[in-house]
Parts: C-alpha cells; sequence; structure tokens
C-alpha cells in the first residue's frame, strides 16, 4: 500500500475518534446538576447606567511629507459608534487625557493646523523671503478625538500624525532694482554692496555674484559681494550682476547704468586734463606712473588641474596691458556622480531597552550610502503607567503603586461538578490537542499536497472571454520581445519602468475607460462594470499589485524577476485573447527555453526559476507539466522560513489563480 493510502486511512480514523469524543462530551455534560442561586434581599435601589463607546481615529488624508513654501488642507476620518459629534485635541508628549481641555478654536503646532471640524492646514512657510527653511524638519503630533457625550470616556486614544518638511531649493530673488551708478575718473570706488539688492528664499545660503557687460570700465566684485568700479576714461556702459546659490540656480539684475563723470571741481574737461603740457622752450615733459595691481581671488581648480585668478593694474600705467592672468597648479575633486540627499522620520519614543530609532530614506535614489544619518541613538527611558511593562513599583501590569489602583473583578463561584466527568473531558482534550499536534507535525506537508491536488482537478469549465483585440495583442506581445531582448544588468531600473507601462498600456487597451495613469480603484471600479469573472478579477487587481511594487521601487528587482513577468504579462494577454502561443507571429524568433536549475543556486533563485518555467509551460498549452510544476513549487514553498515565504507569497497565489483559470478554459 502506498504511503499516501496510509495517510487516508489515518485521517478517516481521526475524524472518527473526534466524532466519538464529541458525543460522550455532549451525553455527559447534560448530566450535569443545575442549582439555582437563593437569598434574602436586604436593600433595593435604581442604578441608571450610561453606555457610551469612546470615538475613534481611523485615519488621515493628510501627507507624511511636505516640501518647504507650501500649503494643503486634508482631513482626519473618524467613527462614533454612539453617532455622536466628534471634535479633536492635539496633545503633547506625555500629556495624561485627563489634562486635556477640548477647544472651540484653531490649535497649531509647527506648520500643523487643527480644526475643531477636523479639518488640517499644512502650511510650511514663513510669509517672509529667507525664512522658509526655519520650518524644517520632523514634526510628530498626538490627536485625540472628542465626542460631546460629556462622559468619563468620551476622549478616545490618540492617532499619531508624523510629518516631515524637507528643503527644496528656491532661487535666488532680486529683492529691489539697482539704480543707476555714477563714478569719478581715475577713481576707485566701492559703489555697490550686492546683498542690499538680491535674497534667496532658502535660509542660511550664500550667494556668490559676478557681473557681465563691462568693457572699458573696470568693475570687480570684492569681499564676495561689494563691487568696485575703476576706468581711466570718460564713458557710459549698461552691465548687469548674476547671482548665484550653491546649488547654481541663478538670478539676473536689471540693466544697470555706470557712468564716468569727467568732471572736475575746476571745470576742466576730459580734453584739457589729458593733453600733455609744454614748457616756454618747446620741450615736453609727462608725469611718472606707478601701476598699482590688485588679484582676485583664485578660482575654482579644473578637471586639467590648474587654477587661474585675474590680476589689474587700477593705474592701467600700460592701457593696453593692465589686466593679467596668473596660473597655478592645483589638484582636482571630482564631486561624486550622486549627492545624497537623506530624509529621516521623527525618534521613536524612548522604548524600555533605553533604545530610539528612526527610519531614513535616500531622496536621489544613489546607490550609496555613504552620508547616511544614524538610526538608533541611546536614550533613558522613563516608566509611565501606560506601557504594559510592571516597573516603578506597580503591583500589577500598569496599576497599583504609583498608577491607579488594580481593579478587583467578582465573579460567582463556579458550580461544583462531579470530579470524574472533569477529569474525562480535560482527558479527551488533551487526547485530542496531542492528536492534532502529531498529525501537523508529521503529515502537514502531504495534506497540503493533497489540497494542491484536489483544488487544481475540480476546476469549473468556463468560456473564454476577450478583452483584447488580435492587433492590440500582437503589438504588445512584439514590444514585450524587444524589451526581453534588450535587458541586463546594467539597465534593470530602466526596463522595470518601460515594463511598467506596457503592463499598464494592456489594461488600458484591454478595458476602454481606464486611462494609462488609472490606480487600483478605477481598475477595481472598470472590473466591476464589465461583470468579469472573480477569478480573473483577482487576477488582474494582483497582477497590478507587483506593477505597482515596480513603478515605487520599493524592492529590488534582479534580471529574474523582470523576465518572470515578462512572460506573466505575455501569458494574460494569452488568456485574454485569441491569439495562441502558435499564432503570435511577432514572436517566432523568440527562443523559448527553460531556465536550467543549477546546484549552486540558492533556493530563492529556484524559486524564480520555477515559477519563470511554469509560465513558459502555460504558453504551450501543457495543462499537466503546469500542475506538476506548481506541486513543486508548494513543496520548495513548504521549507522555507516565514520571512521567504513572505516574499513569494502573493506571486505563487497569484499564478495558482492563473492556472486555475488557464485549465479551466482549456479541458
Amino acid at each position: 500500500m502506498k504511503k499516501f493510502d496510509y495517510l487516508k486511512i489515518l485521517v478517516v480514523v481521526f475524524l472518527i475518534s473526534i466524532i466519538i469524543q464529541s458525543s460522550y462530551l455532549i451525553i455527559e455534560t447534560s448530566k450535569i446538576e443545575k442549582t439555582a442561586l437563593a437569598g434574602k434581599v436586604i436593600q433595593s435601589g435604581t442604578i441608571t447606567l450610561g453606555i457610551n463607546y469612546p470615538p475613534e481615529i481611523l485615519n488621515t488624508t493628510c501627507p507624511d511629507s511636505v516640501r518647504e513654501n507650501y500649503e494643503t488642507n486634508c482631513q482626519i476620518n473618524t467613527y462614533d459608534a454612539d453617532g455622536n459629534n466628534v471634535t479633536f485635541l492635539i496633545g503633547q508628549l506625555g500629556q495624561t487625557t485627563s489634562s486635556l481641555k477640548p477647544s472651540k478654536q484653531q490649535q497649531q503646532t509647527g506648520p500643523i493646523i487643527l480644526y475643531p471640524d477636523g479639518t488640517i492646514t499644512i502650511k510650511s512657510y514663513i510669509d517672509q523671503i529667507g525664512n522658509y527653511g526655519l520650518l524644517l524638519g520632523n514634526y510628530s503630533i498626538h490627536f485625540y478625538p472628542v465626542d460631546n457625550s460629556g462622559m468619563s470616556n468620551s476622549i478616545g486614544k490618540k492617532f499619531e500624525y508624523n510629518l516631515s518638511v524637507y528643503d527644496v531649493n528656491e532661487p535666488p530673488v532680486l529683492s529691489s532694482s539697482i539704480p543707476k551708478q555714477i563714478i569719478l575718473k581715475n577713481q576707485d570706488l566701492i559703489i555697490l554692496e550686492l546683498n542690499d539688492y538680491f535674497a534667496d528664499p532658502d535660509y542660511g545660503q550664500k550667494l556668490t555674484y559676478t557681473v557681465s557687460g563691462s568693457s572699458s570700465i573696470l568693475i570687480s566684485i570684492v569681499a564676495s559681494t561689494k563691487v568696485v568700479a575703476y576706468a581711466t576714461v570718460c564713458t557710459t556702459e549698461t552691465v548687469t550682476f548674476t547671482a548665484t546659490d550653491p546649488y547654481g540656480l541663478t538670478v539676473k539684475s536689471n540693466s544697470v547704468e555706470v557712468k564716468v563723470n569727467c568732471e572736475t571741481g575746476s571745470g576742466e574737461t576730459e580734453a584739457a586734463s589729458s593733453s600733455s603740457g609744454s614748457s616756454g622752450d618747446g620741450s615736453s615733459s609727462s608725469a611718472i606712473c606707478i601701476s598699482n595691481w590688485k588679484c582676485e581671488p583664485w578660482e575654482s581648480c579644473t578637471p586639467n588641474g590648474t587654477q587661474k585668478r585675474r590680476c589689474v593694474d587700477k593705474m592701467a600705467c600700460d592701457p593696453d596691458n593692465f589686466i593679467y592672468w596668473l596660473y597655478r597648479n592645483c589638484t582636482y575633486v571630482e564631486l561624486p556622480d550622486c549627492q545624497e540627499v537623506w530624509r529621516c522620520s521623527d525618534w521613536s519614543a524612548c522604548s524600555p531597552d533605553n533604545r530610539q530609532t528612526r527610519s531614513c530614506e535616500e531622496l536621489n535614489n544613489c546607490d550609496t550610502q555613504l552620508e547616511k544619518p544614524e538610526t538608533t541613538k541611546v536614550c533613558t527611558y522613563i516608566p509611565t503607567c501606560t506601557d504594559s511593562i510592571k516597573n516603578q513599583g506597580e503591583t500589577g501590569v500598569d496599576c497599583g503603586g504609583p498608577c491607579l489602583p488594580c481593579p478587583t473583578i467578582e465573579t460567582p463561584k463556579a458550580i461544583q461538578e462531579e470530579k470524574t466527568v472533569i477529569s474525562s473531558i480535560l482527558l479527551l482534550l488533551a487526547f485530542m490537542i496531542l492528536s492534532l499536534l502529531l498529525v501537523y507535525k508529521y503529515f502537514h506537508k502531504e495534506i497540503n499536497m493533497l489540497a494542491v491536488k484536489t483544488l487544481l482537478t475540480i476546476i469549473e469549465k468556463r468560456n473564454k472571454k476577450i478583452f483584447l483585440s488580435d492587433d492590440n495583442a500582437q503589438e504588445l506581445i512584439y514590444k514585450l520581445l524587444i524589451l526581453e531582448k534588450s535587458i541586463n544588468n546594467a539597465n534593470i531600473k530602466k526596463k522595470t519602468m518601460e515594463l511598467a507601462v506596457i503592463a499598464r498600456e494592456y489594461f488600458s487597451r484591454s478595458m476602454i475607460n481606464l486611462k494609462a495613469t488609472f490606480e487600483k480603484e478605477q481598475l477595481e471600479k472598470e472590473i466591476v462594470e464589465l461583470k468579469i469573472d472573480e477569478l480573473l478579477s483577482k487576477i488582474y487587481t494582483s497582477f497590478f499589485d507587483k506593477v505597482k511594487l515596480f513603478e515605487t521601487k520599493k524592492q529590488k528587482v534582479y534580471k529574474t524577476d523582470l523576465l518572470i513577468v515578462v512572460e506573466e504579462l505575455r501569458e494574460i494577454i494569452q488568456l485574454t485573447s485569441n491569439i495562441s502561443f502558435e499564432q503570435q507571429s511577432v514572436d517566432k524568433e523568440k527562443e523559448v527555453k527553460e531556465l536550467k536549475i543549477d546546484e549552486k543556486d540558492s533556493d530563492i533563485l529556484i524559486m524564480k526559476k520555477n515559477i519563470y518555467n511554469t509560465y513558459i509551460a502555460m504558453q504551450f498549452g501543457e495543462i499537466d507539466i503546469c500542475k506538476e510544476k506548481y506541486t513543486n513549487i508548494i513543496k520548495l514553498y513548504e521549507t522555507f522560513s516565514e520571512d521567504k515565504k513572505g516574499l513569494f507569497y502573493d506571486d505563487i497565489a497569484r499564478l495558482f489563480n492563473e492556472i486555475k483559470y488557464f485549465v479551466s478554459i482549456n479541458e
């Protein structure tokens, strides 16, 4: 007799024993005598009981993070079993509900404004340029729902809302126009302080300045913000100043007119002052010019390892050569390919093991963690009367000692039954529990396999429904072929997003009312309107969840993962169109072969290859092979830890439904 036949006999014997034991318990329990309690009433009275269920906060529509300089409105959603009106309070960390006082006015903490009706306004800016950064950071707010019952339990449980206000760089602004400037010839003058005309909305950022447009007038920026002008000729020019923030964003000033005034106090003109004098004997003389060189700071080091700076002779003794460039060697430091930008949640409350934790997310999708902030730190835990721990001299868990007295519950004394009946019941219960444990320990895998084989055998036949035209099906299959051929380990992220686009295109073509940007709620609504079969609807919604995982990058995607989803989408197209594998003319160049399982493969990779090979078998219409491969998948799945099972549960459940649907329309 086969091992599987022994298992069937064991299951039958086990069921019969349970029936006999249950019958015995029912008969013996009915023999227990019931004795009515009797007594004398000493005092009577009237008690009025008020029953009130505290309100609950279900969720909030508010975002968990917003950028600076942003305003939005959202709502707290609540439920009150008694139908009472619900208002809201903001509580502070460590505050007890007994100290909370209802308020009819709006309450504000940081950028969060709470109104009594549950409306929340998030205002992450201050109405003044340069102050946006003052609200940056993480905020943890406790909301309490309050009903109007007036009872002691009218305040519900706290709802913790965490908000992160993150920095988004804003370009500098020209706060006021720069007026016309007039300088004197041959005089070195500071004419402007650029910080008086430019500002940066981002708090604490330092601006750098450049000037363009001058030729005859020497205009320099010294001490980072001061403008110095010098000219040896009389002229008028128009210049423009540019402010740049540390991240390269810029703003230009208005066109600024700079005029060189050549008039002197004695009324001499430029011509008179510039002409050379003559002596009485006809000989000429000229004054000696002494150069006054001023050099600007060194510029940034270039990739070729050199720096330069400009030096100017303020006296312009040689009008043709009064500007020189100096060069020197330097060490060029290459900027990283990806600048890490981290956003962290607020620190958690101090846990009993004296630790605080937080989660950090890298916003630029860099592959490095060189600048990742700390996610744990040491703290000092302060015991409370609500921490579910017996501490600080409590006589019970969170009661007694410094906390409220522990409750005393009085219960009626149980009616004594015969000891022989109690002993029999306990013995039978122990036997039943032991039998269940033994069966589960030694035979649960075989029982699971029997259930899988039974479910794949008993399948209701159904007619195949067509949701995709032949042309659309051929076009989508062709796109999958091109995508599949171009996948390599260097372009996984890019190809993942391309596959998600093709999947969305499938849904929008098979369901005419869906746009490519649809969400799950719209998909479920369309499934109901089209009266799509329950089994196929489960496949649709689960597959869309898989696509969303790709789009949101919530899990790392490998090449094998991409190939599996390509084959799954190809099979879904085949299940919902008239195109069979042999009719996929655009796919004739595709060499269909299973993924070979190597002895060195990890159990996770073996599972992925088995799933891939099952989809290949489905495309060839091999029903028996599909069932056999799925049985092997379940055997391997049963050996996994709970964490590993969680990685594959949704994919295996969806594969099971796809096989059921595939069998139901082909047998």
